[in-house]
């Protein structure tokens, strides 16, 4: 017992000395203008022992050996990278979680948990004692600053914090009150769009590809809370207008972003943190240049067209708004030029404002092309929202008053989002240890170690659902008696969509006002149902965010 102890004792130690050796040895050699066999020999066998000897390490000597997991993702992130590229991430994340259990090393230095508990030891508030665990630091630990970054992407806990607090006057249900009509002008768009298609039909019977109509919805809706700017029209050509590549632009930057981090880590920038010595240091350093340049070699031309494309489109409705501060108009950028005290600086207003059409515009877009694909595959669920919806008087009583009243609409709604998290998925939930380690459910962890928490997996997994992959909103209403055994079994508090702690989505109390909206005015007006062309969404894949396919529906006048 002594003996084992102690070589967990000093394999930590070992493995740093191997590896501060290794690597400035590596970089000294790499550095050779002229490389002759003798030093290409000595290279190839110090890079050799080295892989070795981290195997070894992360195998059995790591401090997260102990956490059961495919033997190969012990050794290497490559198994997750790989998954995470071919769109099978959260399902190869779910199917790991039921051979395991709840907590599963997904990789060297990356734990995935599904426990009810982690959402907290994860995601919490400062406390005395801990330090929040955050998306990215430096590799000596501390936070990157910034003051040019929007609050999706703000790292520090400060930074993150600062920029809430001056948002939060935007998102706030008072904001809701003076922004609903902003919004319900985007839905009756909706609804006279969908209603001029079923007209010009021969029979009165429209097939609409309603994916399309959604983005465009979401899209205007976005712009107008977003950039303060109502925007009529778009280019009939979907393909070639600014909705799919704003949707385009979200998802390709998920990929790529992780395929930086999975190079960083090929010419091995996250072991910095290992190099004790600055001198070391400096010379692992002189690696970056080559890594830049891989960056910039590889960094796809789309994203980068799409973005700028993005960011453009953007410019002029934010630089009108804000020329325009005395326009009373309760948009976002409206509420914070209100805040002249103490107020966000203009850059961060600017950033702030094109990413919100980018984040909102996904996540709602999302969750509506999700629930209407799930109720046009459960006629006997919409049938019964039908119902709900049009016991309203008229269609003027479907305001959010009224709306957040009918059962079983919101229950639909959280069934649709226990399915589909849209802002939960692969790599949304997770976090770095912060320096000197945490707990998390009792256990443990180095500082470093990358946490998930597998939102997907946990939504859908019997040890907290009952029938977990079927569509069932009476899980949600208690009065709903014939359902009592998925009361009694489900755990209902796992399901959090929005995240938790003080990065949980801002753009919570809009987007549930924004999907009772348009969900209720659908089945208000129209009678929907599936077509043989309609795609299966259960298996869709996803990456970073859902794979949206094409969603074909018909639709025809009540």
């Amino acid at each position: 017992m002594t003996s084992a102890k102690s070589i967990l004792e000093i394999a930590p130690k070992a493995y740093q000395v191997l590896s501060e050796f290794i690597y400035k040895t590596t970089y000294q050699v790499a550095g050779h203008v002229v490389l002759d066999l003798a030093t290409l020999l000595k290279l190839t066998g110090l890079i050799s022992a080295c892989y070795f000897g981290v195997a070894v390490y992360r195998i059995w000597f790591h401090p997260l050996a102990r956490i059961p997991g495919p033997f190969l993702c012990k050794v290497t992130a490559g198994v997750w990278t790989y998954k995470f590229f071919r769109g099978r991430a959260l399902a190869w994340q779910a199917e790991l979680h039921e051979m395991y259990g709840e907590i599963v090393r997904v990789g060297p230095n990356h734990v995935s948990y599904i426990k009810p508990e982690a959402w907290k030891d994860i995601f919490k508030h400062k406390q005395a004692g801990f330090r929040p665990n955050v998306k990215t630091m430096n590799e000596d630990g501390s936070e990157p600053p910034s003051d040019h970054l929007p609050l999706i992407l703000e790292s520090s806990v400060e930074g993150h914090a600062a920029q809430r607090k001056k948002l939060n006057v935007a998102f706030s249900e008072r904001a809701w009150r003076d922004q609903e009509p902003l919004v319900y002008k985007h839905i009756d768009w909706l609804v006279g769009e969908l209603r001029d298609h079923v007209d010009a039909s021969p029979n009165g019977e429209a097939e609409l590809e309603i994916a399309r109509i959604f983005d465009i919805v979401v899209m205007k809706t976005m712009c107008s809370l977003s950039l303060g700017a109502e925007i009529e029209t778009f280019s009939p050509d979907y393909e070639s207008s600014w909705v799919p590549i704003a949707l385009g632009v979200h998802e390709t930057l998920s990929r790529y972003l992780h395929w930086l981090v999975c190079l960083s880590k090929i010419f091995c920038l996250p072991h910095l943190n290992l190099i004790s010595s600055p001198t070391d240091k400096q010379i692992a350093l002189k690696a970056y240049p080559l890594v830049l340049f891989m960056f910039r070699l590889l960094t796809p031309k789309a994203l980068l067209h799409g973005f700028d494309t993005h960011m453009a489109n953007c410019q002029p409705f934010i630089k009108s708004r804000l020329e325009n501060p005395e326009v009373d108009r309760p948009d976002i950028l409206g509420f914070l030029l209100r805040e002249t005290k103490n107020g966000m600086s203009r850059r961060l207003i600017n950033v702030n404002a094109s990413m919100l059409v980018m984040a909102g515009m996904e996540t709602s877009s999302t969750a509506l092309k999700a629930i209407t694909y799930l109720l046009v595959s459960n006629p006997d669920k919409l049938q019964k929202l039908a119902r709900e919806v049009r016991a309203l008087p008229k269609r003027s009583d479907l305001n959010s008053k009224n709306l957040q009243t009918l059962v079983y609409l919101n229950a639909v709604i959280s069934e649709g989002l226990r399915l589909f998290p849209s802002g939960q998925a692969a790599l949304a939930a997770q976090r770095r240890i912060a320096p000197g380690g945490n707990f998390v459910c009792g256990e443990f962890l180095p500082q470093y170690t990358q946490v998930f928490m597998a939102a997907h997996a946990m939504n859908n997994s019997p040890l907290f659902w009952k029938a977990p992959h079927e569509f069932v909103p009476e899980r949600w209403i208690p009065e709903e008696t014939a359902f009592s055994e998925y009361h009694d079994y489900d755990k209902f508090q796992v399901r959090l969509p929005f995240g938790y702690g003080p990065r949980m989505c801002i753009g919570k109390n809009i987007a549930y006002h924004e999907l009772r909206g348009v969900l209720a005015s659908l089945v208000y007006e129209f009678d929907l149902a599936s077509t043989r062309e309609t795609v299966e969404w259960l298996y869709i894949k996803s990456s970073n965010v859902w794979s949206k396919p094409d969603l074909k529906v018909r639709a025809s006048r009540r």
